[in-house]
């Protein structure tokens, strides 16, 4: 029983990265700093799904991924510890704060506005202390800020429109009872 359990739990940890790897790599939308994607509603997406733990794993990965394959590769070290810390911030605080079957949109709203505020200030210590790139990191603060809002509607519209399918929330809940 718990082997299905752990089976199911990486199998779907796996899929959260690979979505958060072509979530950023696909659609990108450009900015003068740099480039917008969808990838943190994927991130916070998986974050709730999954936990603290996998959440980091699946979005510190699959971002990083996305990295190394767009061309960035300097940026991987950085991208698994903001994207990570991101996921994990964000589900540590949907466990602790939302006590409900399924949380609710004020507690996802303050649970990914807090993980994305990691998100702005680890790309920009990343950018500015280990890059040496102060100028271009504090060009991207508006760009990370403008991603990190419209990671946190898509993970919410996302989430509730899964969330609605009844053998989804049934796993959900089983699983989130577990954390709570």
């Amino acid at each position: 029983m718990k082997s299905d359990m752990l089976l199911k739990k990486l199998t779907l940890t796996a899929i959260f990265m690979a979505l958060s790897c072509v979530a950023t790599m696909v659609i990108r939308i450009p900015t003068m700093a740099g480039y917008t994607n969808l990838g943190d509603g994927v991130v916070l997406l998986g974050a709730y799904f999954l936990g603290p733990l996998p959440g980091f794993l699946a979005g510190g990965v699959g971002s990083m991924l996305a990295d190394l394959l767009g061309g960035y590769g300097y940026y991987m070290p950085g991208t698994f510890l903001v994207k990570g810390g991101l996921a994990w911030i964000s589900a540590m605080l949907i466990r602790k704060f939302c006590k409900e079957a399924v949380p609710n949109v004020p507690g996802m709203i303050g649970a990914g506005l807090v993980g994305e505020c990691w998100m702005v200030l680890g790309y920009w210590g990343y950018e500015s202390l280990i890059l040496g790139n102060r100028a271009a990191s504090l060009a991207s603060i508006p760009n990370n800020v403008a991603q990190g809002i419209l990671g946190v509607v898509i993970s919410i519209i996302l989430f509730r429109l899964l969330i609605k399918v009844p053998e989804v929330r049934e796993r959900f809940q089983k699983g989130y009872e577990k954390h709570v």
